[in-house]
């Protein structure tokens, strides 16, 4: 039977679908997953075997510093080396850097998996440090440049000192460590593809873990009570975004204030009933129940709520705070299913309850025409067909060279 070990490290969305990915291969294979702790019981319940990799990652990031980034980074060499070692193919997810290193040492063959398309060089969309997307061809060039110059400031000779040890050459740059000739781009074509002139990425679609979780007696009763809620989230950047939970909060209260009612979801919320009657907060809610029941989402731009959004069928307002999520924004508005409210700090502006509420109530059209609901309506029931998971699993089985059940 194959061994495939996957290394996967960012936030839950990063990481769920290196799990879901995992649980497709193992009907056939032996999957060992190494990630952040904090996915433990998700990759268990998938029946992965599981080895921790360094510390919560939301943590991480919510506490900055180059240092404790830096040590992460490391800790994938020292930690998987000895695990990896018998694997016969490997499979790198987003932040995980020692991968191509690792198999380059064992001779297995290896993959990464990306989900944004503004990984790849081209001079068609900037790099994922770049906040703007509408940068000339000679101005995305200057910024990529910028950026490999950053990745490699921080990594490179972390990453080559790893590499010695390891008895192998040294990397020209930090992003070779993540093997972009072995690229594969996880999210339905319909929502991205990868850059005209990006040469050899292989389109995937985006795997996620079904959905089996209900909301809890609370948030269920809260659904229940009244006309559909407006969530608003910022998902596992929460904690990195000074004031967040203040600010969800005013959000929420002034779409009280304007007869919603409103949905937080926050790590530090205090799970619980209703307050003021129009508003609930919870540290966590299923997406896959509670979205359909929505009338609206604002969220980070995270490519995973992302997509649980469109799976549901409902409008976005995206909120972006840092890399991808920029890119994210724009594809809302271009994919005609929501807009971008420009950042976290639109929270607190004295116009977002009429924001959030024409997004509901479909004051603008979307893309062809279409009310960005009938938008958002039309791209679930694309993304939910059974044509895609009968498609979806035959990529996996050609990507991977592993039968799928």
């Amino acid at each position: 039977m194959k061994r495939i070990a996957i290394g996967a490290v960012g936030t839950r969305g990063d990481v769920s679908p290196a799990i879901a990915l995992g649980a497709m291969l193992s009907s056939r294979s032996e999957v060992l997953l190494a990630a952040p702790p904090e996915n433990r019981e998700a990759a268990e319940r998938a029946n992965l075997e599981f080895v921790p990799l360094g510390d919560d990652f939301s943590g991480v990031v919510a506490a900055g510093g180059l240092g404790r980034y830096r040590e992460q980074i490391r800790l994938q060499f020292r930690e998987c080396a000895p695990v990896f070692a018998r694997a016969d193919a490997i499979v790198g997810f987003s932040l995980f850097y020692a991968g191509a290193s690792l198999a380059e040492r064992t001779g297995a063959p290896y993959d990464h998996v990306f989900f944004t398309p503004q990984v790849f060089r081209s001079t068609l969309l900037p790099p994922p440090s770049a906040r703007d997307m509408d940068l000339p061809p000679r101005r995305i060039e200057a910024a990529r440049r910028r950026h490999d110059a950053q990745e490699n400031f921080v990594l490179k000779a972390l990453i080559n000192d790893e590499r010695k040890l390891l008895g192998l050459a040294p990397v020209a740059g930090a992003g070779e460590a993540r093997d972009p000739a072995r690229a594969i781009l996880a999210i339905d074509e319909i929502i991205a593809r990868p850059p005209e002139d990006a040469a050899g990425v292989r389109q995937a679609h985006f795997w996620r873990l079904p959905g089996d979780r209900e909301p809890s007696g609370a948030l269920a009763r809260f659904l229940d009570a009244g006309k559909p809620p407006f969530l608003l989230t910022l998902g596992s950047v929460s904690r990195a975004v000074r004031g967040s939970l203040r600010s969800l909060r005013q959000a929420a209260l002034s779409l009280a204030g304007a007869g919603e009612r409103a949905i937080v979801v926050h790590p530090d919320a205090v799970d619980g009933e209703p307050t003021s009657g129009a508003v609930f907060e919870v540290a966590f809610a299923p997406f896959d129940a509670v979205l359909p029941r929505c009338a609206a989402i604002a969220h980070q731009g995270g490519v995973g709520t992302l997509f649980a959004a469109a799976l549901s069928g409902i409008p976005q307002a995206v909120l972006p705070c840092m890399l991808d999520q920029f890119f994210w924004a724009r594809r809302i508005e271009e994919l005609g299913v929501g807009s971008s409210l420009g950042g976290p700090k639109a929270l607190a502006d004295r116009g977002i309850a009429e924001r959030l509420g024409a997004l509901a109530v479909d004051k603008a059209a979307g893309r062809g025409g279409m009310t960005r609901r009938e938008a958002a309506a039309a791209l679930s029931s694309t993304l939910s067909s059974p044509d895609r998971e009968r498609e979806l699993r035959a990529r996996v089985s050609e990507l991977f060279g592993v039968p799928v059940d």
